[in-house]
């Protein structure tokens, strides 16, 4: 697989920001699945422990309508 970086613009107040080719476009009903491959990765200096990104340090959420409504959820302890 041939992986073409698209430089694209990265959020500076983002604490990780990944850059993703799309593989696939799954259409269903009532929503879209974008299936992807992750070809490139930036972090602040603040937020990684010895080149590694800290993930209590950045605070993730992560957007899901498992509920049947949109919800953030936090991630929890390892």
């Amino acid at each position: 697989m041939k992986v073409i970086l698209n430089k694209a613009p990265m959020i500076e107040e983002c604490p990780l920001n990944i850059e993703y080719s799309v593989e696939d476009i799954l259409e269903y009903p009532d929503h879209f699945i974008v299936l992807g491959v992750a070809i490139n990765t930036s972090a602040s200096g603040q937020n990684l422990i010895e080149g590694l990104p800290n993930m209590k340090k950045m605070n993730p959420i992560i957007y899901t309508r498992a509920e049947k409504q949109p919800t953030y959820w936090s991630i929890g302890e390892k």
